[in-house]
């Protein structure tokens, strides 16, 4: 069994972790994500931009309290989890998060896709759990030191780099 499976065996999840892309015309900042949650009728978490240590305790909190307890609300500032930080989940066009990572990451976005034509072994659990549910994505979006978020004109300029907002969800007609 992969290290990702048997993560996903114990916890309900795994973390996936890909590092900064700084020789790309476009470089891009690093970023860790939750695979096995969509196994359980959640959405999978992405978060970019943070020290590994801090990504991984920020996903782990989420999706330990969305297995364990209730879904969490989105675009609202997350209050109680962390002192001082207060994250907001942006849902995410699986898409166009997908396309974002597969440069940097080919076999991230794999692990994410609903295609059976997987060769990192996520389709075997895929077999093993049955059919899956359609992709939800959320972004974790991280506020400055400030308080302020990306989407604020008060948001440190210095950070946006570090945390660029990826596509949403198109409108509802």
């Amino acid at each position: 069994m992969s290290d990702h499976a048997d993560a996903i065996a114990r916890h309900g999840y795994a973390i996936v972790q890909t590092a900064p892309d700084l020789g790309m015309e476009h470089p891009r900042p690093g970023y860790a994500y939750t695979v096995g949650l969509r196994q359980r009728g959640l959405a999978e978490l992405l978060i970019l931009g943070l020290p590994v240590a801090t990504a991984r305790m920020v996903l782990s909190t989420l999706a330990d309290h969305g297995l364990s307890q209730s879904e969490l609300p989105l675009d609202i500032p997350l209050a109680g989890f962390f002192d001082g930080f207060e994250p907001v989940l942006r849902p995410l066009d699986p898409a166009g998060a997908t396309a974002w990572m597969s440069p940097a990451s080919p076999e991230a976005a794999m692990a994410l896709q609903p295609s059976p034509a997987d060769p990192g072994g996520w389709s075997k659990a895929r077999q093993i759990r049955g059919a899956m549910p359609a992709l939800q994505l959320l972004q974790v979006v991280w506020p400055d030191p400030s308080g302020h978020y990306p989407w604020e004109g008060e948001f440190d300029d210095a950070l946006r780099a570090a945390q660029p907002l990826l596509p949403g969800p198109a409108p509802r007609p």
